[in-house]
């Protein structure tokens, strides 16, 4: 077998893992996932990379697409469009997203699970009023662009900066990610923090944290756009997540995406 068709076979093998469908044991191993997204939103989104490429006579619509958006590396969103063309995207949908603009909603693919912020209640220290769009909320809806109006940032002048997220009940994760900003201000937004996660309610936060089981820490400086993904060997059972920056630096704390899984 030559080398170009032991890497065909290669992506062909890939594409049927995103294809299979989810495990029933609840693991949230990288495979596609179907949810409606507004094509108008994924073609506007200015910040991301995209690409629109036509069918090949005789490809097959039901391959042509993830296969086409493993090639690129950078591809987290394939939809097919009614135009019969694929476009292929690095916009972020969580898998339980819930688009607001239906008007011109397609059935995409995404290689993201679902998050479990969606599912739960997310406070935090007030936000910036330097950027009053960059609001906690930003962080629990499921879809990031990499626009900065789609971040959280803290009030600068916070001694204490943090967010937590409440589920209502005990919930099952092994993964927390978050997103560095992609800004050269990176290193000083998103450096030395630190991951809690309990089942008391922290009725002084963020001081009561300090009763909640370390998950992991972050002591490093971010490099713009770093996904810091912090894993547990195995599966946690809490009802909080927090997350703080411990350094008080009189600078904001910017997370760009968040995700529990």
């Amino acid at each position: 077998m030559s080398r170009i068709e032991v890497q065909w076979c290669r992506v062909w093998v890939a594409v049927l893992i995103l294809l299979s469908p989810a495990p029933v044991d609840g693991s949230e191993a990288q495979m596609s996932r179907s949810v409606s997204v507004s094509i108008g939103r994924v073609k506007s989104a200015y910040r991301s990379t995209k690409n629109t490429v036509a069918f090949p006579p005789g490809a097959s619509t039901a391959l042509y697409c993830p296969s086409l958006c493993i090639r690129q590396g950078w591809c987290n969103l394939w939809c097919v469009l009614p135009s019969t063309e694929c476009l292929v995207s690095n916009i972020i949908v969580m898998a339980n997203y819930q688009e607001t603009d239906t008007s011109d909603a397609l059935t995409c693919y995404t290689t993201r699970p679902k998050n479990l912020v969606a599912y739960g209640t997310i406070t935090g220290g007030a936000h910036t009023s330097e950027f009053p769009e960059r609001v906690i909320e930003n962080l629990a809806d499921g879809y990031f662009s990499y626009d900065h109006r789609e971040l959280y940032s803290s009030d600068r002048n916070l001694s204490e900066k943090w967010f937590a997220v409440d589920f209502g009940r005990p919930t099952t994760f092994q993964h927390v990610v978050m997103h560095a900003m992609d800004s050269e201000y990176a290193p000083r937004s998103f450096t030395q923090v630190v991951v809690r996660v309990g089942n008391e309610t922290a009725e002084d936060p963020p001081a009561d944290f300090v009763n909640y089981e370390l998950f992991g820490t972050f002591p490093g400086k971010a490099s713009p756009g770093q996904v810091v993904e912090m894993t547990s060997p195995t599966p946690t059972v809490a009802r909080f997540v927090s997350v703080q920056k411990v350094l008080d630096d009189q600078f904001v704390f910017t997370v760009a995406h968040l995700e529990v899984y």
